[in-house]
């Protein structure tokens, strides 16, 4: 019945706005029929109709940009067209998490557990955490310098160098162990959409998000934001033995302005993700290398000051 609706919305919108505009000459519309040709010939044996639909609305939005710029239709047209793909699209999206920090506890509905180091949340920013980024590279030199003079037998030196990082550890007691992790064992679909509403108050460290389908949080996949970096964010694929880079955008990502800056993650059934900032995007990449579902999805705070006012994960 849907698919009926949707295919009589698009005759009746193109009968109406056919006789009206300036971009109604016969070579454009004669471009834009051999665009529905192929839309036509790239049909498959579509699984189920939540598939079917899916794929039937990102046809027409490949279809529409190419109708646009052949100027192939009216632009009111095609721009209710879009608006009519996005409304179907919708309707197969599905709340899995949201979280706007407002009853003042992560701790429950939903539930967040902290795994390691420290997070809060405070009423004006929402969820907090933050890390001296020169203290997780500290905190990596220390359990360098652990081993070796542990191997030296300089027991009697590291206890001194113990004293002196207690001691500055005391009067910022933000500085932990040199990162903090807060995770969410919420199932997640393979297609999915996250969207974080993000501030950053210190230009260093990283903040990593993690879609994992472990509880060691591999298997599955990182955004990771680098605050004052010419790499400005990651996608790494993540497994239990080791990491690697799938896209990367070189350029600085600047949250550091005291506003609220809109993140949004995204994968679709065809293995596309999406990552854009503020409505922006800024890359997109093909990967399948994890296609299931996930177990959970993370924060990780390896240095900085964060604040997440907002996280909505939706799914299909």
């Amino acid at each position: 019945m849907r698919f009926t609706l949707l295919i009589f919305s698009v005759f009746m919108y193109q009968f109406s706005y056919s006789d009206t505009g300036a971009n109604s000459g016969p070579a454009r519309y004669n471009d834009y029929n051999s665009y529905g040709q192929s839309y036509n010939q790239s049909n498959g044996q579509w699984s189920n109709k939540q598939d079917d639909l899916t794929r039937m609305t990102n046809e027409l939005d490949v279809l529409v940009n190419k109708a646009e710029k052949a100027r192939a239709a009216d632009p009111r047209f095609l721009r209710d067209l879009k608006n009519l793909s996005s409304r179907y699209k919708r309707q197969w999206t599905t709340e899995i998490l949201f979280d706007d920090f407002r009853d003042g506890d992560f701790s429950k509905n939903p539930v967040w557990k902290l795994v390691e180091g420290t997070f809060w949340v405070d009423v004006r920013n929402g969820l907090r955490s933050k890390i001296d980024p020169a203290s997780h590279v500290s905190s990596n030199k220390k359990s360098e310098e652990k081993e070796d003079l542990g191997k030296l037998l300089l027991g009697a030196l590291l206890e001194e160098l113990d004293k002196k990082k207690d001691k500055q550890a005391e009067k910022q007691p933000y500085v932990n162990a040199g990162r903090a992790v807060l995770l969410n064992k919420v199932k997640i679909t393979g297609a999915y959409t996250v969207r974080t509403d993000i501030s950053s108050s210190m230009s260093a460290g990283r903040l990593e998000m993690v879609l994992y389908q472990n509880d060691a949080l591999t298997d599955g996949y990182k955004l990771i934001y680098y605050p004052g970096s010419q790499r400005g964010l990651e996608l790494i694929r993540v497994t239990h033995q080791n990491s690697q880079l799938i896209q990367r955008y070189n350029k600085p990502v600047k949250l550091e302005d005291n506003r609220s800056h809109r993140l949004e993650w995204s994968r679709d059934i065809n293995d596309q993700i999406k990552v854009s900032l503020d409505g922006k995007l800024l890359f997109s990449v093909i990967d399948r290398s994890y296609r299931g579902n996930y177990n959970g999805f993370a924060f990780i705070n390896g240095g900085g000051d964060y604040s997440i006012r907002k996280i909505s994960i939706t799914g299909r």
